[in-house]
């Protein structure tokens, strides 16, 4: 198959809004707790391992997960901009 042939299966194919992104969400989650965990000390006085390092290990293979699950394309809302030009 071509590249034209592939495009087109692309553009075929379902499409959901960034925002109902499983992996999107994860992922900003994911980076939101993280940098909580570097700020707030109660994570590191009472718990007895890192957690920044357990996330390290559980985000890339959630990551993988959904990935592996994932069924449809991911559009953004398109908006008319200034000048004619998508932003």
């Amino acid at each position: 198959m071509g590249i034209i042939e592939d495009l087109e299966k692309i553009e075929n194919k379902a499409k959901k809004f960034w925002y109902k992104s499983r992996t999107i969400i994860f992922n900003m989650l994911s980076a939101r707790f993280l940098m909580l965990e570097t700020q707030l000390e109660y994570f590191k006085t009472n718990f007895d391992f890192n957690l920044f390092t357990l996330f390290a290990f559980i985000i890339p293979a959630v990551n993988v997960y959904l990935r592996y699950k994932t069924t449809e394309a991911i559009m953004f809302k398109k908006e008319e901009g200034q000048n004619g030009t998508n932003k």
